[in-house]
This record gives C-alpha cells, sequence and structure tokens, in this order.
C-alpha cells in the first residue's frame, strides 16, 4: 500500500498492512520550501496557521529552525483542529 498524506493516516493503516510505504517527504524538506519561499520575497515575519495535532506541531517547529537561518521568524502561531 502506498499513501501520500500524513502521519495520521500512516499510523491507521499501518498496523493492518505490514509492509506499508510512506511516501511523504520528511517535514524539512517541505519546510525547507516554504522558507525559500520566505526568503525569496525577503518577508522577515511570517504567521502560522497549522493542524494542531502531531504532524502539525512537528513541521511548524522544523519550519520555525529553518526560519531562523534565513533570519526570519513566526511571529504568530495558531493551531486549530
Amino acid at each position: 500500500m502506498i499513501l501520500w498524506k500524513e502521519n495520521y493516516y500512516y499510523n491507521l493503516v499501518r498496523l493492518d498492512f505490514p509492509y506499508f510505504l510512506r511516501t511523504t517527504q520528511n517535514d524539512y524538506f517541505q519546510m525547507n520550501a516554504i522558507a525559500d519561499f520566505v526568503s525569496y520575497f525577503r518577508w522577515r515575519e511570517v504567521v502560522a496557521i497549522f493542524v494542531d495535532d502531531e504532524y502539525g506541531r512537528n513541521g511548524i517547529s522544523v519550519l520555525g529552525d529553518v526560519l531562523a537561518k534565513k533570519r526570519a521568524k513566526i511571529s504568530y502561531k495558531a493551531g486549530y483542529n
């Protein structure tokens, strides 16, 4: 089984399918692309709206780290369910 979704679905199906393969890239690659976008427009502060679950919180953490390397930051974070 191949799935292109987030960790939530991965956790649901991995017990039923022992040969499950997750095909999404890790958070670093996705958040690095967003940070490159922010850097391209020379923005220094961004507002992050994310799904408040394990996947979303991990992604926002990585985004904060990557933005810091590009001299930018998350000025406000808002998680939703």
